[in-house]
């Protein structure tokens, strides 16, 4: 069997809102949404760093908890925390030793790298700033929504930044310049929390001059639009259910979800191909080598050759319903949550 668990973990809520590997897989770092969730309040819970080899969890720094948000640098070298009074640090991860220190703002909720690690986007409650990592500094205005921004994505070039909020819009912005006027202000339905949002298309860049965004068709069914940065339609692509997902690095397949499938689209032909599901999935993610697979229902987790499109195993591995996966970034591991609570890797 290819699925063999070698940690768990208890959580104290059923549903995860984020979940991490470090580079080197020692580590998974997870946050749950909290009690008091809505869609229109991110309401995220603790903030745990496990030690996968030992199942415990990393005792951290007693005046920076709880944390409010937190996340590692793509070679996990560093770890970037906003604690619990609002100070914003970069730490060495090796030796927790601080790198710098400066203060943050009520809206940093939640944390991301760009694929170099260059810039941090920190965000949350109705914007976004742009730190850069190697000048010490803030390098963008605040970038304003008028509700809770749900997430970002860079340009791989990392000229661009697209935005996405509860307030049904993704809005395209150039971080050179110093105002704050978007480049593009498009129709997105988003999601209106964490959760929510993997059960929606997010807003990704497809290389340099591409970006995807979802318009809304129906109570669930998305439009699948692709333009330039400044707004320019390229494509329409219709129907796509929810979830959204670049297949590798090169930027050539959109991977989403409809009902009891899951869509491919070639980005150059638009051709467009499904791997049909015995179950409508939830959730899924696509290990590093672009060679399988993750779904997961209310029923089953289940693991896909995407050579083959056939099923390689099944949720032997779970006891309950799994309804959360996450590939490790160099795709040895998988994490899965399980109703309960449970975490397994």
């Amino acid at each position: 069997d290819m699925l063999v668990p070698i940690a768990a973990f208890q959580n104290d809520s059923q549903f995860v809102g984020i979940a991490e590997f470090h580079a080197d897989n020692q580590y998974l770092m997870t946050q749950v949404l909290g009690e008091n969730h809505t869609n229109r309040n991110l309401h995220l819970g603790e903030i745990k760093i496990r030690d996968i080899q030992s199942s415990t969890e990393m005792v951290l720094p007693e005046d920076w908890l709880p944390l409010a948000a937190a996340t590692w640098s793509p070679d996990g070298a560093t770890l970037a925390v906003v604690t619990a009074s609002r100070d914003f640090l970069e730490v060495d991860f090796a030796t927790m030793k601080p790198i710098h220190k400066g203060i943050s703002d009520e809206s940093a909720q939640l944390l991301k790298y760009s694929r170099s690690g260059k810039l941090l986007a920190l965000y949350g409650k109705k914007s976004v700033r742009i730190w850069d990592t190697e000048l010490r500094e803030f390098v963008t205005a605040e970038l304003p929504h008028t509700d809770v921004v749900t997430g970002i994505d860079f340009s791989p070039n990392e000229e661009y930044v697209v935005t996405t909020s509860v307030d049904d819009r993704a809005r395209v912005f150039r971080i050179s310049q110093e105002t704050a006027e978007p480049q593009a202000n498009l129709e997105h339905a988003s999601g209106s929390s964490t959760f929510r949002q993997r059960l929606c298309l997010p807003a990704i860049f497809v290389g340099n001059d591409r970006v995807v965004t979802g318009e809304r068709n129906g109570s669930w069914n998305r439009t699948v639009r692709i333009s330039k940065p400044d707004g320019t339609l390229v494509k329409r692509l219709r129907n796509i259910f929810s979830g959204g997902r670049l297949r590798n690095d090169s930027d050539r397949y959109l991977v989403a979800r409809e009902r009891f499938s899951i869509v491919f689209t070639d980005l150059e032909t638009f051709e467009q191909t499904r791997l049909k599901m015995p179950t409508d999935e939830i959730e899924f993610a696509i290990s590093s080598d672009q060679n399988v697979i993750a779904t997961c229902s209310t029923g089953q987790f289940r693991l896909w050759d995407l050579e083959e499109f056939d099923l390689v195993d099944s949720s032997n591995a779970l006891s309950t319903s799994c309804n959360f996966c996450k590939f490790s970034r160099d795709g040895k591991l998988v994490c899965t949550s399980e109703r309960g609570g449970l975490l397994k890797v």
